[in-house]
């Protein structure tokens, strides 16, 4: 019974969450919807006109909730890995579909959380995958949406 809870879980997000502790910076908490369109819809894209966004919101304990609307995957993926790692103030996000062997791709919701953060200190936040980068100063009521794709 238990396996079937646990393949249940696993088919249910498709992501992979990487649970770091609290005394050292990475990745928690990571889910994603799933392909947002039909078939059909994954083979021809252009008729997706919802724009990809980035919205961060402070959490408690110095994390960053990070939901990323509408990034353009690998259609075919079967696990969503988000990392992130802080050398100095600068932190990279990497977001990897696994780069299968598919030829379309379709839009993915993302959820995670990044940290810890210093309350106070100035960092400047790089997602990889779709070439965003801000810098931002973190605090307990931090919370901004950006977009990087109309």
């Amino acid at each position: 019974m238990s396996a079937l809870l646990l393949l249940s879980a696993m088919l249910v997000t498709g992501c992979s969450s990487d649970e770091e502790s609290n005394d050292s910076f990475g990745t928690r908490s990571v889910i994603c919807s799933g392909c947002k369109t039909d078939n059909q819809a994954k083979i021809e894209t252009r008729g997706i006109s919802d724009a990809e966004t980035i919205t961060f919101t402070a959490m408690k304990g110095g994390w960053l909730h990070v939901e990323h609307k509408n990034v353009f995957l690998n259609c075919c993926t079967e696990d969503i890995k988000v990392d992130a790692s802080m050398n100095g103030s600068v932190v990279t996000v990497m977001e990897d579909d696994g780069r299968g062997l598919c030829n379309c791709i379709c839009p993915y919701d993302l959820d995670y959380e990044i940290g810890p953060f210093t309350k106070g200190s100035t960092y400047r936040l790089i997602v990889k995958r779709v070439g965003f980068e801000k810098e931002f100063t973190f605090s307990e009521n931090y919370q901004n949406t950006f977009t990087v794709r109309e």
